[in-house]
């Protein structure tokens, strides 16, 4: 019987003496789905991460040699040896830079030929297996390079029926792609409807072929708003932007309403979901300034007087704010979720979870940089200033 006491004991020291229902998180089960509940955060204020404001790298110049006059940048990737790979999508080309940030060599050119990019397409960049890269194309393409950036070949993606052209948006750990493809939306539209288009994903091959399907969604509604003699589709406001990313042998899907994640296998199949105690914000107390600074920011005035109308119907807007607006998996595995933020709201504030899916707690990470990657000990991504002029940033992340 004392070695049952001891035990006990034990076990309540490392549980921090608490009950289960004390616990920071709790297992349970929803059918055959586990459900990770976090009631607070594991951190301490010695354990929380942290991200330098000041970066230890800047690349791009306002004025200068144009390989470092940088416009409308949709990737970048930090290889093994330091140097980063730019994805400069203003010259359709991919430019290299050392660990200095001294630029080496640029790679390709607007147009349809093998690692050629198309005027139409977002030139994201994504790390593979095997010390590869790929850059994903909104033709229905990918193109593939050597960790050296040496390009090895373009190919084009298997479609899908009846869904738009494909594109890669993520890798998985055993080189396999996540690709997305939008199914359009209904062709009987009339004002004052709700329309919303449906996102599915698939699992490809690094040839470009269908594997398997992962996930199917719906987009953010839209309203079919008609004034003026003119039509457009606007988004209902303060709505969330459902989420998507690979990470590692599986992904991570969120509707965005609420604090909680889906992970899926890449067989398709749902494993988990990850969910944390968050107070969410009333929409009530910011509709009003959302709408008014968004009337604000429009030129023209048949323009405005389409958006009042828009403004003036009884959308259904949430009663709440959207809990999140983006989610990354970093190279160790964490998930970093991003806090929704109001257009007014400039610190990115991102919940991270854990690979087992306890939320740790929360990190701020710099104004106006968009962030691509995050390493054992960097983010990296665009940094966009007040003149919207844009450069790469490496700020230094603590662990």
């Amino acid at each position: 019987m004392k070695i049952y006491v001891l035990i006990i004991i034990a076990l309540m020291a490392l549980l921090g003496c608490q009950t289960p229902e004390q616990a920071p998180f709790a297992t349970s089960d929803s059918g055959d789905v586990p459900i990770i509940h976090s009631t607070e955060p594991l951190w301490t204020d010695q354990d929380r991460w942290t991200v330098e404001e000041s970066p230890a790298l800047e690349i791009g110049v306002v004025e200068g040699e144009e390989p470092y006059q940088l416009h409308r940048v949709s990737g970048t990737h930090r290889l093994a040896d330091g140097r980063i790979v730019v994805s400069n999508l203003g010259s359709y080309e991919l430019r290299v830079f050392d660990a200095q940030g001294r630029h080496l060599h640029s790679f390709g050119q607007q147009g349809q030929g093998p690692g050629e990019f198309g005027q139409l397409t977002s030139m994201n960049l994504w790390p593979a297996p095997q010390n590869k890269f790929v850059v994903s194309d909104d033709n229905g393409r990918a193109h593939l390079f050597e960790e050296d950036a040496r390009f090895l070949e373009t190919l084009l993606l298997d479609p899908i029926p009846g869904a738009g052209l494909p594109w890669i948006t993520g890798v998985f750990a055993d080189g396999t792609w996540l690709v997305g493809k939008t199914y359009g939306y209904p062709e009987d539209r009339q004002p004052g409807d709700l329309i919303t288009g449906t996102f599915v994903y698939h699992r490809y091959t690094p040839e470009g072929a269908s594997i398997n399907p992962l996930i199917e969604f719906a987009d953010r509604p839209r309203y079919v708003n008609r004034a003026a003699g003119r039509t457009n589709y606007p988004q209902i406001p303060l709505t969330p932007e459902p989420s998507l990313t690979a990470g590692g042998d599986g992904l991570y899907y969120g509707a965005g309403l609420s604090p909680e994640v889906e992970r899926w296998s890449i067989e398709g199949r749902l494993t988990a979901k990850l969910r944390w105690a968050r107070q969410q914000r009333r929409s009530e107390n910011s509709y009003k300034r959302y709408v008014e600074e968004h009337q604000a920011s429009i030129s023209t005035e048949q323009t405005r007087r389409l958006y009042a109308h828009f403004f003036a119907q009884d959308l259904p807007v949430p009663d709440v704010l959207p809990a999140f607006q983006s989610l990354l998996v970093d190279q160790q595995g964490y998930l970093w979720v991003e806090r929704y933020r109001l257009p007014w709201e400039n610190v990115p504030t991102w919940d991270i979870l854990d690979p087992e899916g306890r939320w740790l707690g929360t990190i701020e990470t710099p104004t106006r940089l968009t962030i691509f990657e995050i390493g054992s000990d960097y983010v990296l991504g665009r940094y966009r200033d007040e003149l919207d002029l844009q450069k790469i940033r490496l700020h230094t992340l603590h662990r």
